[in-house]
């Protein structure tokens, strides 16, 4: 690739960015498309989530056992 080519990727990146960070604000979902030279085509999504709930971890007390006195 040339400096030129190299520069214009870059700068499809960033405003790529720009535009799914935009839609992902948005409350809308992203789709992402890789396409290399040997014909591989990789393809992904992303949805937002505004709220995500987890529950709580479960931890285990100890409880010491009374010793004989």
């Amino acid at each position: 690739m040339t400096a030129r080519d190299i520069a214009w990727v870059n700068a499809e990146l960033t405003a790529g960015r720009r535009v799914a960070l935009g839609l992902l604000d948005a409350g809308m979902p992203v789709g992402f498309t890789v396409s290399l030279e040997n014909g591989t085509v990789a393809e992904w999504s992303v949805r937002p989530v505004r709220l995500l709930v987890l529950p709580a971890p479960h931890v285990r007390r100890h409880t010491p056992h009374p010793t004989g006195q």
